[in-house]
């Protein structure tokens, strides 16, 4: 195994590092993780570590949002049909349960569309408009989707069909002539906190909703529904779309985690359940790396609505299915983004100059389409370079893109819109629809504008540790400590420290079905401590570990296993201590 990463740690502020510890009594490695994350003194620190539901923004200063809740508040009292627009993703679909929970509260006539990735595509579809309209539809709120489509907001504005639109995605051309479209990406729009998710966005719909219900209608908060036990919702969707866990959307996610441990969604139980993390406390990485996946499991293989019918279901046996369901749907997931990754991995270093090369964009007429985003992630992870991987069936092709920080993805597609048939996405991930016979053309343009972008750009993959800590000093109480700075995602990654001159016990033991992974142990202060290397085994039985030390970089982490709890540490970078002095 090659050296991973580059390895940095963090400079350190002594002053402040001492103020937070005699401020709030915290260990100074806590301290040291809050001044690393910009939280410096003490007051800050307060507020980061305990985020109220208080601190949320005034859903009224997102552009339209008045229009947009005086239009629905029609509706509702017309009893006027109202089709909530999602998309297949789980923030779309998240987005798409909240508000038709919402509207369900508050007695709305309201029915819910869900695409098909492979016959709608991304977006709000011409076919999806007709159909919404000749099944009784006079008002059609779309979530996470619907700011770049303005041909099919024209189409349904000429049958008579409103549409408002609620989104989070980049804006490319002018805005849908809509009833409303609300999306802090708008560029007259002055709302201070721009990274919601479509689920974000949503939730700031239903929070003015229920305050005009209030103002205008004169029905006391008591009687309105409690907005709070939607933010489970709110959580998943924003974990899963990778967005930043700072600002409001950490209020969301932090209040959020704690709903869904004690939800009253019986789809949400059973998904739980069968992701065995029931009975404790679910985490950001739960939501993530479990429940998440399985979600998407349905969309990615075919229609994503039994997804969306587990998150709004109230009967226990039908949820209990559907979770066994797309439990079965992401293990064929798995399977098949293993081999098409095999495929693209190979076809990547056989087409392009990796260690020169700005992009990697792949095509094959053998790929199912809703893989490619996966791959396409796996891709950056190896390469540390944007990848679009596009599926052609016949002369049409669906691509899916992820970037690295340093890229903006769905700047970069818009830059090509003039060979696409669609497009659309963010910083980090975009979705577009070619012709076949446009492929070169997209690929020439997008390597261009990928080679500007980043010409002066190092994209060599460092990791910026929190700080030194030999392994030894961690334990339960100082782990528990560390996960007050909880949820950890985009921009408040979880702890990361480096360990020099590490000796582990002479016999590792190697696991997984291709004995791929391994469990070391070392020395602690007081017992021995776990170490955990995912697809790291190779590594280890190259290595006499009788005789060497190493220099590690690990995230320590708490592991419970039959409702007991095990410190351990999982590796993420590993070589010989004597190879690293440059570090």
């Amino acid at each position: 195994m090659t050296k991973r990463f580059t390895w940095k740690v963090a400079p350190v502020d002594p002053t402040a590092e001492k103020n937070l510890v005699s401020g709030l009594g915290v260990d100074p490695l806590v301290a040291r993780l809050l001044v690393n994350r910009g939280v410096n003194h003490t007051g800050a620190a307060k507020a980061y570590l305990n985020p109220a539901v208080s601190g949320v923004l005034d859903p009224l200063s997102l552009a339209s949002m008045n229009e947009a809740v005086e239009r629905i508040l029609l509706a509702i009292e017309k009893h006027e049909k109202i089709v909530v627009y999602g998309d297949f993703d789980v923030d779309g679909l998240t987005a798409a349960a909240t508000l038709w929970l919402f509207l369900k509260e508050l007695d709305a006539d309201v029915d819910y569309f869900i695409p098909n990735r492979f016959t709608d595509g991304h977006g709000l579809s011409s076919r999806a408009v007709r159909s919404m309209k000749s099944g009784g539809a006079g008002l059609v709120v779309t979530v996470d989707t619907g700011a770049n489509d303005v041909a099919a907001v024209d189409l349904a504005n000429s049958i008579g069909l409103d549409i408002i639109i609620t989104d989070h995605h980049k804006i490319t051309g002018t805005l849908p002539d809509a009833v409303a479209v609300i999306n802090p990406a708008r560029d007259d729009c002055g709302y201070p906190f721009k990274r919601l998710a479509g689920v974000g966005v949503c939730f700031k719909l239903c929070m003015a909703i229920r305050g005009g219900l209030h103002r205008k209608n004169g029905i006391s908060r008591d009687k309105l529904p409690n907005l709070r036990k939607y933010l489970d919702l709110v959580a998943l969707g924003s974990v899963a779309d990778c967005v930043s866990l700072t600002g409001e959307n950490r209020i969301f996610v932090h209040a959020g985690l704690v709903e869904l441990s004690n939800t009253g969604k019986v789809g949400l139980k059973e998904l739980i359940n069968i992701s065995r993390i029931d009975g404790r406390q679910v985490t950001s990485r739960d939501l993530g790396f479990e429940l998440a996946p399985r979600l998407n499991s349905a969309g990615r293989l075919g229609g994503a609505e039994p997804a969306m019918e587990l998150l709004i279901t109230c009967v226990r046996e039908k949820a209990r299915q559907i979770a066994v369901f797309l439990n079965e749907s992401n293990q064929e997931r798995k399977n098949l983004q293993n081999e098409i990754f095999h495929q693209a991995r190979d076809m990547a270093m056989e087409q392009f100059d990796l260690d020169n090369e700005k992009a990697i964009v792949l095509a094959s007429d053998q790929w199912a389409p809703g893989i490619n985003g996966i791959v396409a992630s796996k891709l950056v992870e190896e390469f540390n370079l944007p990848a679009v991987l596009i599926s052609f069936k016949g002369e049409n092709g669906k691509g899916s893109g992820r970037s690295v920080p340093e890229f903006d993805l769905g700047e970069a597609v818009a830059s090509c819109g003039s060979v696409l048939e669609k497009f659309g996405g963010h910083r980090a991930a975009a979705g577009l629809a070619i012709r076949k016979d446009r492929f070169d053309d997209f690929r020439s343009m997008f390597f261009e504008h990928a080679r500007q972008a980043l010409a002066n750009v190092n994209l060599a993959r460092t990791v910026l540790a929190d700080s030194e800590a030999d392994p030894g000093v961690m334990n339960l109480s100082l782990v528990r400590a560390m996960g007050a700075l909880e949820p950890f995602g985009q921009d408040n990654p979880p702890p990361v420290f480096v360990g020099r001159n590490v000796r582990f016990d002479p016999q590792p033991y190697f696991m997984g079905d291709e004995k791929k992974h391994v469990r070391l142990k070392t020395d602690g202060r007081n017992e021995k401590i776990e170490i955990v290397g995912f697809n790291m085994a190779g590594f280890f039985r190259d290595h006499d570990l009788n005789s060497a030390s190493f220099d590690i970089l690990y995230t320590p982490e708490i592991n419970i296993w039959r409702d007991k709890e095990r410190l351990q540490l999982r590796l993420m970078d590993v070589h010989l201590s004597r190879t690293i002095a440059d570090n």
